[in-house]
């Protein structure tokens, strides 16, 4: 008897539709450097990843905001026939191969001090959204320096890096803090001082696709201005998904 579908070969196996059709693009194209770099890509594991990295993107809530979703919201994302706007889709290409090439360019911003030291799931994740959102305010440098803190900063909160809500949170409240501090959130950088920005001419689209998932209850402390806190508190229990 032969081995049971996984979610990823199940949502591989789905008819083509534009967002479909994109993620096999992304795949074929980075799959392999993906995989040289420490994520695992066992039993088609980066069309799901890859997939989820798009709609987490589209998600038009503010960063803070954003939570994970389940298969079959995924599933029901990719069964969207809506034609995807070609700026977009040239920025998410762009994206991708921008991420390659600073982490091979830069291998010490792979490098961790505690937690898992491959590239998790939703570390892959978040990192797309990180370079999607901050590759025009960022030199090369700076965003190594960035995709590293992320990292870390979810290590340093907890050794699960499950696809969960609770974990995520740990990713966007540095996100959040970078978007709101600029480099100043990162600190010292540990790359070449004298690296040029990264030109980039495509702007997202005006309007995102809405995606499910479970909110979040950020408070913020100001009681220290040397140190920003954030707080998140899940509105509901959220769902693991493997």
């Amino acid at each position: 008897m032969g081995m049971a579908l996984n979610h990823a070969e199940k949502m591989k196996a789905e008819a083509p539709t534009p967002r479909q059709t994109l993620v096999h693009e992304l795949v074929s194209e980075f799959a392999m450097s993906l995989r040289n770099l420490g994520f695992n890509d066992r039993r088609d594991a980066a069309f799901r990843w890859i997939a989820q990295s798009l709609q987490t993107i589209l998600d038009p809530r503010p960063i803070i905001k954003r939570t994970t979703t389940t298969t079959s919201q995924q599933t029901t994302w990719l069964k969207d026939t809506a034609p995807l706007d070609p700026a977009w889709k040239k920025r998410v290409q762009h994206t991708y191969k921008l991420l390659v090439d600073t982490l091979v360019a830069h291998p010490n911003c792979l490098k961790v001090t505690r937690g898992p030291a491959t590239v998790a799931p939703i570390d892959l994740v978040m990192m797309v959204l990180l370079v999607f959102e901050f590759q025009e305010k960022l030199s090369g440098s700076r965003l190594a320096d960035a995709l590293h803190a992320l990292r870390m900063a979810a290590r340093k909160e907890t050794k699960d890096l499950m696809w969960k809500s609770e974990h995520m949170g740990h990713y966007v409240v540095f996100l959040d803090r970078l978007e709101r501090l600029g480099e100043g959130a990162l600190g010292q950088s540990n790359a070449a001082a004298n690296d040029a920005p990264v030109a980039m001419d495509v702007d997202p689209p005006a309007k995102r696709q809405r995606t499910g998932g479970m909110a979040f209850h950020v408070v913020r402390d100001d009681s220290s201005r040397n140190v920003d806190r954030l707080f998140i508190l899940p509105s509901a229990t959220s769902t693991d998904v493997n």
